[in-house]
């Protein structure tokens, strides 16, 4: 699946177009009305594409809702269309679904249900999923506390790329939490967290190179 642009729409929400996906639901007319922008065209077209089954549709008009800019903001509508999506293995979907059951916002507050979401997202390789269910874990919210099964899904998470899974898993290297003590894994994934953007993982380089 191959993404060709991604639209931001006036109000500051981004949506992802995918070339194999929409242009199976759309015409050439409707995809260059979505590059223009256009709120009321986007609901019009990716509530055809969902329609039809497609899964950026669904996940695209659930985030549009959410949002509830230039559209009337009903966030047990846009819950409803992460499911649809997520049903159809949209990790993105999965995972924004999981943040409203964490939150209790548009569905009632389940946690357990959130890390359900967390996990599916996680499963389908989407990095955010897999950070998310390690912070569920270190907690003991909506899943029994277990700092080992935190630092796996922290590493999964920095795996892929996402710079606060990194910081995460290093602390717990320094620290011992969930894994065998290690003060150079430490460096190497507070290094890693700091070449990712994270200032607080710079910070703790530092002072670890120089104690």
């Amino acid at each position: 699946m191959k993404k060709i642009a991604m639209v931001v729409l006036g109000f500051g929400l981004s949506v992802w177009l995918y070339a194999d996906d929409l242009n199976k639901s759309i015409n050439g007319m409707d995809m260059e009305a979505l590059k223009m922008g256009d709120p009321k065209k986007m609901i019009e077209v990716f509530t055809k594409a969902c329609e039809n089954g497609n899964m950026v549709g669904c996940f695209n008009l659930g985030m549009m809702y959410e949002a509830g800019e230039d559209v009337k903001q009903d966030k047990a509508k846009a819950a409803r269309y992460y499911e649809k999506a997520c049903d159809g293995n949209d990790s993105l979907a999965c995972r924004n679904l999981g943040v409203m059951y964490a939150n209790g916002e548009g569905v009632k507050e389940d946690k357990a249900k959130a890390a359900e979401l967390y996990h599916k997202a996680c499963e389908h390789k989407d990095a955010g999923g897999c950070l998310a269910l390690g912070f569920m874990y270190g907690s003991g919210k909506g899943v029994q506390e277990d700092k080992a099964k935190a630092a796996e899904f922290y590493a999964k998470a920095c795996e892929g790329n996402v710079a606060l899974g990194c910081l995460a898993l290093a602390f717990m290297y320094e620290s011992g939490e969930g894994v065998k003590q290690d003060i150079q894994k430490a460096k190497e994934f507070y290094d890693k967290a700091c070449k990712g953007g994270d200032v607080d993982g710079c910070e703790k380089y530092k002072k670890l190179l120089n104690p």
